[in-house]
């Protein structure tokens, strides 16, 4: 598997996922290494929740999906 820093650098859209469970450590890791993608003035204004409750997953995917077809039509 290619280095993630690598991964970074060639990045895609990937909307197929597996449906398996992964270590807290690595998604600490993607969200440190993530971090360093550019943005404005260097300000960082993201803030992180890791969720792994897999209703409460479907619950937020389903609003969002709601408030962006909402945004969307205004």
């Amino acid at each position: 598997m290619a280095d993630f820093s690598d991964s970074l650098k060639t990045r895609r859209s990937i909307r197929d996922y597996e449906d398996k469970q992964i270590g807290i450590e690595l998604v600490k890791e993607i969200i440190t290494e993530s971090c360093l993608a550019p943005n404005s003035s260097n300000g960082q204004p993201w803030r992180f929740i890791i969720v792994n409750n897999k209703p409460m997953m479907a619950t937020l995917s389903e609003d969002s999906k709601k408030n962006l077809l909402i945004d969307h039509l205004n």
